[in-house]
């Protein structure tokens, strides 16, 4: 018979008796093209390293006019087509996130404690000593020739001077008022300003005011806040972002216009995500194969999640290493020279996301699913047989992945405790027509299933029967 929750999303349930399903380094696959099933599941994309910066970790990636720039360690660097970085300025902290922003002729650095600016035509670059500046600020988006940005600390936000990052005067600020918290962070989408708070979020829109120039929006209020200003990323025409209020609610959110915001994160992931420290996770978006992710990571506790929008699916993307999962490389992203590029959090390297690489940079990828339990009201029941249906005689050529290997555990106390792993061929080159089988799986009331890949070749999983 088909096994109904073979393929799923993650669901880190409170309780592994109801649900513990685990999906890792995959993503699922809906298809609405009448293919042979409805659901697939894909591998994440590997790691295939570029360029290795002179400083570390790599902290932000942006493209201006063209040009490639990044932060890594205490350094702004150009990178030239064949990814040789030239540096261009140094800033005054060497770890933690970064944003950068630009009006076309200058990029504004931001590190959450000063700022900087580097001309992209004279290529001078600056600290900004302007009085007005809002010093601490690691939040600020681009608006009509202005840079917005919030003061740390407080309601108040400012904008520069129009086409000149280094010009901030005292009184041009206005403030955020609609509850007393301090703002944390701000985005601009479709010429939206979209300014955060700890408890709440409001929106201001360009007027052309003569002492100020931008306005609030009236019915843009919402009593819902951020957990961590580094989490706010454009998505599509609207941005997401880790979000809390003062009801204790922690979800992530996505806006996709003033007052339309929806949460993306279910109870499950809401609750992992509340164990979690909140202040210091950071995320970035990317489009893949027709998907747009949304990555968060949580760095104190060594996690990486994943949504889908296409799937609507929450999955975990982590990193393999001495037999353990770890938060994945990727740090920030931007697409560079026609690739997706990421930055690694821990050294000074440069990776493509790459369908077709099969390893981090040389390291195992472990793909891992974790099912639904399977129960038939509490009665014990016999599987003779587990057939995982996946796309066959993917072996590499040669030396690992010439006989590939599909892993088996399974657990009958929800995941708490597994039996010894089995092993079944995934086809070597050419052998199409494999079959991974896993014989005389025993007696069991509630069964999940565990499988998983570390061999370097492709990974489809198409579903699976039980017999």
């Amino acid at each position: 018979m088909k096994f109904p929750g073979f393929l799923g999303p993650s669901v880190p349930a409170r309780s592994p008796a109801i649900n513990s399903q685990r999906t890792v380094n995959l993503y699922l696959e809906v298809d609405q093209q009448n293919g042979k099933a409805p659901l697939s599941m894909y591998g994440m994309p590997g790691l295939t390293a570029l360029a290795s910066l002179p400083t570390q970790p790599v902290r932000a990636l942006y493209v201006a006019q063209g040009r490639n720039f990044a932060v890594a360690g205490n350094t702004l660097f150009e990178l030239s087509a064949d990814w040789t970085p030239t540096a261009r300025g140094t800033i005054g902290t060497s770890t933690g996130p970064v944003q950068i922003v630009d009006n076309g002729i200058q990029l504004g650095i931001f590190d959450y404690q000063f700022g900087w600016v580097y001309d992209l035509g004279t290529a001078v670059f600056s600290q900004i000593t302007a009085e007005g500046f809002p010093n601490g600020t690691g939040a600020a988006g681009y608006i009509d020739g202005f840079i917005v940005a919030v003061f740390p600390g407080s309601e108040k936000f400012g904008v520069s001077t129009i086409k000149d990052i280094r010009g901030w005067d005292a009184l041009d600020f206005a403030s955020a008022e609609g509850l007393p918290d301090n703002l944390v962070g701000c985005i601009v989408v479709q010429r939206i300003v979209y300014l955060l708070g700890t408890d709440s979020m409001e929106s201001w829109s360009n007027t052309g005011g003569a002492d100020f120039p931008l306005s609030r929006i009236e019915g843009s209020f919402v009593e819902t806040g951020c957990a961590a200003p580094a989490t706010i990323v454009k998505i599509d025409n609207g941005f997401c972002f880790l979000g809390n209020d003062k009801r204790g609610t922690v979800a992530v959110y996505k806006v996709s216009g003033p007052s339309s915001l929806a949460p993306i994160s279910n109870a499950a992931i809401a609750t992992e995500f509340s164990n979690y420290t909140l202040r210091d996770a950071q995320a970035f978006g990317f489009n893949f194969a027709g998907h747009t992710f949304y990555v968060i990571t949580f760095p104190t506790d060594k996690r990486t999640w994943v949504y889908d929008f296409n799937s609507q699916a929450w999955t975990e993307w982590l990193y393999f290493k001495d037999g353990a999962f770890q938060r994945h490389r990727a740090n920030c992203f931007a697409v560079m020279n026609g690739k997706l590029i990421v930055g690694d959090w821990e050294n000074g390297k440069l990776y493509e996301l790459d369908e077709d690489a099969y390893t981090d940079d040389g390291q195992a990828i472990r793909a891992l699913r974790a099912t639904t339990i399977t129960s038939f009201d509490e009665r014990y029941f016999t599987t003779s047989c587990l057939q995982v249906v996946m796309e066959q005689g993917v072996g590499t050529q040669t030396g690992q992945g010439a006989d590939p290997k599909i892993m088996l555990r399974v657990s009958d106390d929800g995941g708490v405790t597994w039996k010894n792993e089995r092993t079944a061929p995934i086809g070597k080159v050419g052998k199409y027509a494999n079959r991974s089988l896993f014989w005389r799986l025993g007696i069991a009331r509630n069964r999940m299933y565990e499988v998983s890949i570390t061999d370097p070749v492709k990974r489809v999983f198409v579903g699976a029967q039980l017999s």
